[in-house]
């Protein structure tokens, strides 16, 4: 199983490493890989917005100006489905609870969180409407793959940055019933 990782490794970096070792040496090759590509963390920097203040600025009940919203930095993380906020940015953008679910976190634990009111996430030209998941203890916004699928976004893993499925072109996909 291990010498099919690393063959996988080796075919899938074979052009993006200009000299790598032969298959042969797998340890070298293992040494090689870690020292020159690995998988870092991806941060992305996002503007979140309360979409029921913003349905209230359409109605002219509030000013535009008062839209509750927040830039913040967060881990992309693939391994999470959703958008994952702290206590505190929840009651900065006002967002009310909708409800509770259970949810398995990295370290392997079921804990209950907080469901969210629908919120606006925006990264440069896209931006998608979720719920968000309010994990006690969260210290760090995670946008999770559902976000990113709303948004047409992808990890570039030799970057390591965010960029569109489809290119700088935003495509939305339309089911007809």
């Amino acid at each position: 199983m291990h010498s099919l990782f690393v063959c996988h490794n080796l075919c899938k970096f074979k052009l993006l490493l200009p000299n790598p070792p032969p298959i042969a040496n797998a340890s070298r090759f293992a040494l090689y890989f870690a020292e020159e590509c690995y998988m870092g963390i991806v941060h992305a920097d996002i503007v979140l917005k309360n979409l029921y203040d913003e349905e209230k600025a359409r109605e002219g009940r509030i000013k535009p100006e008062n839209i509750r919203t927040a830039a913040v930095t967060a881990v992309v993380d693939t391994g999470s489905l959703y958008l994952v906020i702290t206590e505190a940015l929840r009651q900065q953008l006002g967002l009310g609870i909708k409800g509770e679910k259970t949810a398995h976190i990295a370290n392997g634990q079921r804990v209950s969180c907080i469901v969210t009111d629908a919120v606006e996430v925006r990264w440069k030209n896209r931006d998608t409407v979720v719920p968000a998941l309010v994990i006690p203890g969260a210290e760090k916004i995670l946008l999770g793959a559902i976000p990113l699928e709303g948004m047409d976004l992808m990890v570039n893993p030799v970057s390591q940055e965010l960029v569109g499925v489809h290119g700088d072109e935003v495509e939305f996909l339309a089911l007809a019933l």
